[in-house]
């Protein structure tokens, strides 16, 4: 036999075979799109999941920071309530608030009178014959009106720094001031550094403020404000102890940066709860990884928070990973292939049917119990939604034997809403090709279950339409967002005063009413103070 023959004989054969390569091709080109589209899924969840947790933090630092709003509120509502406020109502008041336990991350709560230039003097001996002899308001200088912090609770470490301290000379707090004053309305700073920082921790700082009235009331006219202002009820925040206190552990694997204004470089940097970050996390930062920056507006000025994703995000999203779909229909074509090949070869070697016969037999026992063993609910539906074929994990899902199932709709099986939106969906079919929608299905039981619906439309060999379909069971997730959306409501509407708090006994989050009542319990309280308190020494200088 020559080497030419024997060459057209490998030729002959693998020609023969050729086929089955074809099978393998249209496979892998087909794998390859699927895997596409399935990548494309699970990371459209991924990013409305991370887009789900901007939003929940965001969120998070609002109603905190309207909380702490609300308490200068109430401390504007003690001098509405009163004459004269007296350091030792002061201090009763913010202690009546409990600013470590409810309000953590609060520096502290003050009190900045106003100072028209020409009583600077009679000022400042007032208050050296309250018990301060070196008393001074600073910085030192001649201005045309002063403000000068004289009540500040916790009067006590860093905060006596700030005592006699003139806000109104420093250009930032200036701007924030005046908003205040002028608009009768909450106002924050830009970023400071607090007079209380030390050489040690040194935090970006700013400060909130709300005016007081003499006479108990708002005027009406910005010329009647200014000339009635009385001074300021204000807050000042370490911003590093701030969102600590209000964040917690609530970022699952998020990157957050938080910015004063549209000042994203490091001199407008307000807090990172992340200074220090992993090797391995810097990589992917700067690989690209997602991310969203979102306005926070606060008392006429706003922050701008960076929301990045960290490696362990995904980790915490706990999504069912793409890869069991992908090694599923890697197998399948796999199986084809082979079982292509099996089949070629008994055509070309009829003395060999009978071994090729049991391969294509043990073929396609491997088939069928990966069919059966899969651990995804499988479905197969003609174009008119009448089912056709299912594996073991379809019927347990919906708690009917084989038999039953065989030849039902499944229109049969779902809610009258679901049912509605899946006709229209299985007609868009021959237009898409591929659909996923949500179904709220009908157990023999009774039970509803909602389920997640991937589906992929082939014809076979005769040209049928035949609806491929994988099932997703996500009716306990369904039900917690439920119970979540309730528990929210309810929190937030009911009409009793509610408090969260951690295993210590720290109130991390209380509902409006509860504030509501904080608050006229406060000012009772006050006026109770004061009732006790005789008129002469109320009218004391």
């Amino acid at each position: 036999m020559t080497n030419k023959t024997v060459g057209n004989k490998a030729l002959t054969r693998y020609r023969d075979f050729s086929p089955a390569f074809i099978v393998l091709l249209i496979s892998l080109l087909a794998l390859f799109m699927v895997t596409h589209q399935i990548n494309d899924r699970y990371h459209q969840r991924l990013m409305d999941h991370f887009n789900f947790e901007t939003e929940r933090v965001t969120t998070i630092i609002r109603e905190r920071m309207a909380l702490h709003g609300n308490t200068l509120v109430s401390a504007a509502a003690l001098f509405a309530a009163s004459d004269n406020v007296t350091r030792q109502d002061w201090a009763q008041f913010v202690g009546m608030l409990g600013l470590e336990q409810n309000h953590p991350g609060l520096q502290g709560l003050g009190y900045s009178v106003w100072i028209p230039g020409a009583q600077l003097q009679h000022h400042i001996e007032t208050i050296r014959q309250q018990g301060f002899p070196y008393y001074e308001v600073n910085p030192e200088g001649d201005r045309e009106n002063y403000s000068s912090i004289i009540y500040l609770e916790p009067f006590s470490g860093r905060n006596l720094r700030a005592f006699g301290y003139d806000m109104f000379a420093e250009p930032v707090r200036n701007k924030a001031m005046e908003r205040a004053r002028d608009r009768a309305e909450l106002a924050y700073t830009g970023k400071v550094t607090l007079l209380q920082e030390t050489s040690e921790d040194v935090q970006a700082g700013m400060l909130a403020y709300f005016p007081v009235y003499r006479n108990g009331t708002i005027p009406q006219t910005l010329e009647q404000r200014r000339a009635a202002l009385a001074g300021w009820v204000y807050s000042p925040y370490r911003m590093a102890d701030l969102l600590d206190a209000i964040l917690g552990k609530k970022l699952f694997g998020l990157h957050l940066e938080i910015f004063d204004a549209d000042n994203l470089s490091i001199d407008g940097l307000l807090y990172d709860n992340r200074p220090i970050i992993h090797p391995s996390e810097l990589s992917a930062l700067q690989n690209g990884a997602p991310s969203r920056m979102l306005r926070l507006h606060l008392g006429g000025h706003y922050w701008t928070l960076r929301y990045t994703v960290l490696a362990e995000f995904e980790k915490n999203a706990q999504f069912s990973s793409p890869w069991v779909e992908i090694s599923t229909l890697s197998l399948v074509g796999v199986l084809l292939f082979f079982i292509t090949l099996a089949y070629i070869s008994a055509r070309r070697n009829a003395g060999m049917a009978q071994h090729l016969s049991k391969s294509l037999q043990q073929s396609e026992r491997r088939f069928r119990r990966l069919f059966e063993n899969t651990p995804v609910a499988y479905l197969a539906l003609d174009i008119q939604g009448c089912m056709l074929d299912f594996n073991p994990q379809l019927c347990t899902l919906l708690g009917y034997t084989a038999d039953e199932l065989q030849g039902k709709k499944l229109f049969e099986l779902m809610a009258p809403e679901s049912r509605q939106v899946f006709e229209f969906k299985l007609q868009m079919l021959d237009h898409y090709g591929t659909m996923e929608t949500e179904l709220s299905l009908s157990r023999k039981s009774g039970h509803l279950l909602t389920v997640i619906l991937d589906a992929r439309l082939q014809k076979n060999k005769s040209g049928q339409s035949i609806v491929h379909c994988i099932l997703t069971n996500i009716t306990e997730r369904k039900q917690a967002e439920i119970k979540l959306q309730l528990a929210a409501r309810v929190f937030s509407e009911a009409h009793e005063g509610i408090t969260i708090s951690d295993a210590d006994g720290t109130i991390i989050d209380v509902n409006p009413t509860f504030s509501a009542i904080t608050l006229k319990r406060a000012v009772e309280s006050t006026k109770q103070v004061l009732a006790g308190i005789p008129a002469a020494a109320i009218d004391a200088p």
